[in-house]
């Protein structure tokens, strides 16, 4: 579960709001999914209004920057194979 109820109990509060928008960022950045988990959440969670409003732009946002970045590396003409034999050791 990516919004617990733990981190609505207190009310609305604007710098959790910054912390939730940065780790579900830090997050998408290693995981494909979670922009389509943050929007079932949304839809399915009993969340207070203020973070339900405050948070709905969020997976749109992320979607379109993984959508982009995704897009991005199709379109590489490097090979994307890193050879690890090219790599000097480190004892």
């Amino acid at each position: 579960m990516l919004l617990g109820p733990t981190l609505f109990a207190a009310g609305f509060d604007p710098e959790r709001l910054l912390q939730v928008r940065a780790a579900s960022s830090l997050i998408d950045d290693h995981f494909d999914h979670i922009p389509e988990r943050l929007k079932e959440q949304l839809a399915n969670g009993a969340f207070p209004e203020r973070w339900h409003r405050e948070l709905a732009d969020v997976p749109p946002l992320l979607a379109a920057r993984r959508d982009g970045r995704v897009a991005s590396i199709a379109r590489a003409s490097y090979q994307r194979m890193i050879d690890p034999m090219t790599y000097n050791r480190v004892p």
